[in-house]
């Protein structure tokens, strides 16, 4: 389990490590990484490294040999899973990187809205007039602009969260939801 861990740690680190460039280059390396290890191919794998050429010639056959047994071995161990492990937290990462236009989000989100509303406090009716993401976050937040946020209570933002996960592939993502004064 702790192999399984630390190779997908690895996929996280290569595409996390964009230094500068956009989010799909850094997919698209990873998966390259990942595509070349799932073919066999340590060595491409290997060559992606910084300072390959510096290590001497039998070291980098010893560390392909060893690459080969490992991920054999996980192959063998883990009958394939380790490959849909390693799917699922590029997939995440990608997901922590979704940008839904407001446009979007109030089109879905505000019918729903309509359909189940707050429910009403002290006799007075909550309004939720539209919704938009914040941007340049770490995790994905939205706030929601009502008339009167501080009766919104918790089990209704949940609600709002669940129902942002079934209409946008937000899995194994955490996601805010704030409700504020229009």
């Amino acid at each position: 389990m702790r192999k399984l861990l630390y190779v997908a740690c690895l996929v996280a680190a290569l595409s996390a490590c964009s230094n500068g460039t956009s989010e799909q280059a850094a997919a698209e390396a990873a998966k390259s990484y990942y595509d070349q290890l799932r073919e066999g191919y340590y060595e491409g794998f290997l060559e992606g490294k910084a300072g390959i050429d510096s290590l001497p010639a039998d070291y980098c056959e010893q560390l392909l040999d060893v690459c080969r047994h490992y991920m054999d071995d996980l192959v063998r161990k883990h009958q394939g899973r380790i490959f849909k492990v390693l799917e699922t937290a590029k997939q995440v990462y990608l997901n922590r990187k979704i940008k839904i236009g407001t446009s979007k989000l109030n089109e879905v989100m505000l019918p729903i809205i309509e359909a189940t509303p707050p429910p009403s406090i002290k006799g007075k009716y909550i309004k939720i007039k539209y919704v938009s993401q914040v941007p340049d976050t770490q995790i994905p937040t939205f706030v929601f602009y009502a008339n009167l946020p501080q009766y919104v209570k918790e089990p209704y933002r949940r609600f709002l969260e669940n129902k942002m996960r079934e209409n946008w592939t937000l899995t194994g993502t955490p996601i805010n939801v704030f409700i504020r004064q229009k």
